[in-house]
């Protein structure tokens, strides 16, 4: 080894230069491995560095040798958002499919027959009332379990016949009427 100072040859373990009587500079202790030994257990978050530790330049602080960093945790709340909106979507389209279609299974058209005669529900809106041989034809309206029928004669316009319908009986004017 020479000095760094005069360029003289020094003998292994001085700590002065015998021609210059300056000190020597200490060689530089040699790199610790990144990787920790078998079974090794990470340091506690926010522990000191072990002696001898030197932070690479350029590298930002992380944890200590021999620690694992933690994966960043993960935000969870868009996704529960986006499940309950989900949901409720599905139970609003299912409610207005079961009060638009109505009751019992299927749609409300068909013939309902009664103790004087027929109320029948055609695609359209259309209705055709049969009673006691007279024919009145119109249009209905359905809303929930609520029956709403528009009839005429001769182009003059009839009272509204209102109506419940459950499953497939229709009460209509205090009489019911089942889906033949």
């Amino acid at each position: 080894m020479n000095c760094q100072q005069c360029g003289a040859e020094v003998p292994e373990g001085a700590v002065t230069c015998p021609s210059c009587k300056q000190p020597l500079a200490a060689a530089p202790p040699a790199p610790e491995s990144m990787t920790p030994p078998p079974g090794a257990v990470p340091p506690p978050e926010g522990a000191a560095p072990p002696p001898g530790f030197v932070p690479l330049p350029g590298v930002p602080p992380g944890p200590a040798p021999g620690g694992y960093p933690m994966p960043p945790k993960r935000n969870w709340t868009p996704i529960i958002i986006g499940i309950v909106v989900g949901v409720l979507v599905i139970v609003g389209i299912v409610l207005v499919l079961v009060f638009t279609v109505g009751k019992g299974g299927g749609g409300v058209e068909g013939t309902y027959k009664g103790p004087d005669g027929t109320i029948e529900l055609m695609s359209g809106n259309k209705c055709k009332v049969t009673v006691s041989g007279m024919s009145l034809d119109g249009t209905y309206s359905v809303n929930g379990d609520k029956v709403v029928l528009k009839l005429s004669v001769s182009g003059v316009d009839m009272p509204d016949l209102t109506g419940t319908l459950s499953g497939d009986t229709l009460k209509m004017a205090g009489a019911k009427y089942v889906k033949q």
